[in-house]
């Protein structure tokens, strides 16, 4: 897997400095998670952890990031505010890894929720329709509307049980995760 994602960055390094930057970031990265694979669950800090599930996803948001980054190469070649561009997805790409590796299901909820605002911002910077402002709106609302209940469950079991902790939840109340 990671010998294909190198395979594929190659055009990348004979495009611009910046790209050629970032895709070797975003590949090192993927490298550094191949290297964890034999750990079951590994700690970073009492916040973050990665266990395989959280792996599998931090491995999709690099190749995701990564083919973006291949498909915008129009937007370098004609100069669309490229590193503006470049920069939305590097802080979509690191708040979709934070969300990934929290431990807290309202953290998870908050950093998941604030990668609707860099999302937002390439919609309407570069959407194609004209009417992307509208697509924009649209997909906030429903968005943020349809993840309410999630929020109040959230909430709520943090309040019943006095924890959010994805790693203390299943140990301190295994009868609710049966």
């Amino acid at each position: 897997m990671m010998t294909l994602m190198l395979i594929l960055t190659v055009p990348l390094f004979f495009s611009t400095p910046m790209i050629s930057m970032i895709a070797l970031m975003l590949s090192v990265g993927k490298l550094l998670l191949e290297m964890k694979h034999d750990m079951d669950n590994f700690s970073i800090s009492a916040n973050f952890f990665w266990d395989s599930f959280s792996h599998v996803l931090l491995t999709l948001n690099l190749w995701i990031i990564t083919l973006m980054i291949l498909s915008s190469i129009k937007i370098s070649n004609f100069h669309y505010f490229k590193t503006m561009y470049l920069r939305l997805l590097m802080l979509l790409a690191m708040i979709l890894s934070l969300a990934f590796s929290v431990n807290n299901y309202i953290f998870f909820y908050i950093l998941f929720e604030a990668s609707l605002i860099p999302t937002f911002m390439l919609i309407l910077g570069w959407g194609y329709q004209p009417e992307r402002l509208q697509a924009g709106v649209y997909m906030l609302m429903y968005t943020v509307l349809a993840s309410l209940p999630l929020l109040i469950s959230f909430l709520y079991i943090n309040f019943t049980m006095n924890s959010c902790s994805m790693i203390l939840m299943p140990v301190l109340y295994p009868y609710h995760f049966i």
